[in-house]
């Protein structure tokens, strides 16, 4: 088992001893072919980071719109490519300027079809991984994107993304509570001052 898929395993294994709700609202793995139907879409080799993620929970099993990774929603194979069908309508009509980018990483703001939605806000915000960076990125590097915040690099590779997440599941930083509309139990980040919120969400 390679760094990324343990960590990975990691996490999930530890927020189920913390909530294990959360863990049961997780998919099963995705088959092969759903992956290479993926692929396929978006007609480039996903990283082998991201395949690990997809062979061991494809999103969730629910539709709600309120996730279980710190309240963010794991976006099965069916909704990635749905949404970026939605970014490449939404591109193609020419209202996305890509003459100034904040990080000198990326090549696109949003929404584009090279970053490649993972973790959803339900709201229209993302985190996902960039397929097209610039020269002085990478590809595979972890990226904050949407509606509300501007494109830029949180990680160089995923395994740091679930590490981090892992770190804020052993600082206890977490609060459960109850979704009055969904009835379901939350793990919610409980400070601002999260490292969490930090990189992902600020």
């Amino acid at each position: 088992m390679n760094q990324s898929r343990a960590t990975f395993s990691k996490f999930v294994e530890e927020l189920g001893k913390i909530h294990n709700p959360s863990v049961a609202r997780l998919a099963p793995p995705a088959l092969d072919s759903k992956i290479a139907q993926l692929e396929t879409f978006l007609g480039i080799s996903i990283p082998d980071e991201i395949r690990d993620v997809y062979k061991l929970h494809n999103g969730h099993n629910d539709h709600f719109s309120t996730g279980t990774i710190f309240n963010r929603m794991l976006l099965t194979i069916d909704q990635v490519m749905e949404e970026i069908n939605i970014h490449g309508d939404i591109r193609r009509s020419g209202i996305v300027d890509d003459t100034w980018i904040e990080d000198p990483r990326v090549t696109e703001n949003f929404p584009s079809t090279g970053h490649i939605p993972l973790l959803s806000d339900g709201t229209g915000n993302f985190i996902g991984y960039d397929l097209r960076p610039s020269k002085q990125g990478c590809i595979g590097q972890v990226l904050v994107f949407g509606a509300d915040v501007d494109v830029r690099v949180i990680f160089d590779s995923i395994e740091q993304l679930w590490g981090t997440l892992l770190e804020e599941l052993h600082t206890r930083n977490w609060i459960i509570q109850l979704d009055e509309i969904t009835k379901l139990t939350e793990l919610h980040i409980k400070v601002l001052h999260s490292k969490v919120l930090q990189l992902l969400w600020a």
